[in-house]
Parts: structure tokens; sequence; C-alpha cells
């Protein structure tokens, strides 16, 4: 199985995650394969907004990218990549990815 539409690589690597976990849990169903696009998408979206902002050249207000981190954590939640206790909170990584949605999009921490 692969994503319907281009992903970029953190998108698909979310897009696979998610796409193994629910097989892993017994949960897929080619139906719900809109949804994990969605998924593979925010996680993008939320990534490269991340690195434009460090980068001093914002897409989107700050505001904004925390709603987006916290439907993407409300995303992973739903395909079994993080426990729903854990969707309000997370640690900030140093190079300023949150650590949750950064693991299964396989970004590596830098320094």
């Amino acid at each position: 199985m692969t994503p319907r539409f281009p992903l970029d690589a953190a998108g698909q690597a979310a897009w696979h995650a998610g796409y193994a976990s629910a097989v892993m849990h017994g949960a897929w169903d080619d139906a719900m394969a809109s949804s994990l696009q969605m998924l593979g998408w925010i996680v993008s979206d939320y990534v490269r907004s991340v690195r434009a902002a460090q980068a001093g050249a914002p897409r989107r207000p700050p505001d904004d990218l925390a709603l987006l981190r916290i439907e993407a954590r409300r995303m992973m939640a739903a395909w079994f990549l993080l426990p729903e206790g854990r969707i309000p909170a997370g640690r900030i990584r140093g190079d300023g990815l949150d650590a949750d949605l950064a693991r299964p999009a396989d970004i590596p921490e830098l320094d």
C-alpha cells in the first residue's frame, strides 16, 4: 500500500508509520486511506512550517503552528502512534520539532 497523492519524505514516513500501526492493530480498511493521507500532509506541513520559522521565513503565525502541532498529535493518536493522554503534551526538541511528530517521520535530531 502506498499514499494516493505525493508526499515529501516526512509525510511519506508518517503515512507508512500510520499504515503499519493500523495493520498491526487490525484496524486497517482501504476506506481509511484519505484520513491517512491527511496525517502525511499535516506532519509534512508541520515540519516545513517549523523549519521555515527557524530560518526566519515563517509560513504561518505561531498560534497557527501550535494548532497544527496539536492536530498532528491528535491524528497520530488516531493511528495508534501516540497515546491519547499525550496529545496535549510533548517535548520540543533542540531543533524546534515536536519529538513525537519527528519520530514517525524519521527526522533525526539536529544538534
